[in-house]
Formats: C-alpha cells, structure tokens, sequence
C-alpha cells in the first residue's frame, strides 16, 4: 500500500511511503518553523492518530501532520552578579519586549546598559521590543551590554560573553 504524508504548511522529506503488512514501518519527521510536531493522523480534523507500530490500513492512505505552536526560551546574562532577570518563554507571532538591567558597578563607577546581543545569532544587536517572526523562532542566549564609553568599532563580545578587542585581539573580563 501506498502511504501519502500531508505535512500541511510544513514539509516532509518523503511524501510517500510504501507499506506492506507486517514489515517494520517509520514515520517521516515533517518541519514547520515555529512548531512541534505532535503526529500524524487518519483524519483531515487530526482526531484519529497514527502509529507506525500498529498502522491500521488496507488501502492507500493519506496520513495528516498534526502541529502545536512551539515554546522558546530567552536566556540573560546580565554580566551583573547584583542584577538577575528571569529566563523569559515566547511562540512565533508574540511581541517581546526585552527588560532593562541595571547599571553595572565597577570599581564604585555605574555604567548604564546599552543593548541586549544575541550570541545565538552571531552577536546581533536585539531591538527593546520584536515581534517573533521564523528568524527568532528559536532559544536565544542574551548578553547585556552597557555604555563604559568605548567604541564599538574597538570592541566587542567573544563567543563566552568576554569583551575582547578588535584591535589587540586581547580579552578584558569585565568583573564586578
């Protein structure tokens, strides 16, 4: 028999399937960006869910992709042991706005926050508030990056969050 997989707006590797009675049998894994798979289904109103180990066909048959909308997670590093923000969750379509640490202390000097930079993502600067689109749609990692009144141009933040200097290519760990 033949098996068609209708991943809906998602995608599947392979749409069709051969399956003979008795024979061992696997499901395709279908992708939709911003969303979990939670299975396939005998029914267009994806009621009736589909096992591969106990397939109940006699016949071709389609089998319909089931999705829920993911949950993602945020991550902050606010390099600032006095200030901790808690981990933040969010779906595809939600607006985030991104909270404010505060100021870090050095030394008895405050230096005001500046931006939030997603590691995940190479360093990119975050904007405060975003609408979570497929570019966003996974865990991200923050950094928060206060003003102490250098350049971005000279500096900027290594793979662990260390400042390092674009120029010396020397790291300088900031420490409260």
């Amino acid at each position: 028999f033949t098996v068609t997989f209708d991943a809906g707006e998602g995608t599947v590797s392979s749409e069709k399937k051969t399956y003979t009675v008795g024979e061992r049998f696997s499901f395709p894994i279908p992708s939709y960006v911003g969303y979990d798979f939670v299975g396939w289904f005998y029914d267009k109103e994806l009621t009736q869910k589909a096992e591969a180990d106990a397939l109940k066909i006699d016949s071709d048959i389609t089998l319909y992709a089931k999705y829920e909308k993911a949950t993602y997670t945020i991550f902050f590093d606010t390099r600032n042991s006095a200030t901790t923000i808690p981990n933040m969750t969010f779906q595809l379509g939600d607006t985030v706005s991104l909270p404010t640490p505060s100021p870090i202390v050095i030394n008895g000097k405050s230096y005001a926050f500046d931006h939030w930079e997603d590691m995940t993502n190479n360093g990119s600067t975050m904007p405060t508030t975003f609408t979570v689109s497929a570019y966003y749609a996974n865990d991200m990692s923050l950094y928060a990056i206060y003003d102490f009144g250098l350049s971005s141009a000279s500096w900027g933040l290594d793979e662990d969050g260390n400042y390092v200097s674009q120029k010396a290519n020397a790291i300088a760990t900031v420490k409260d």
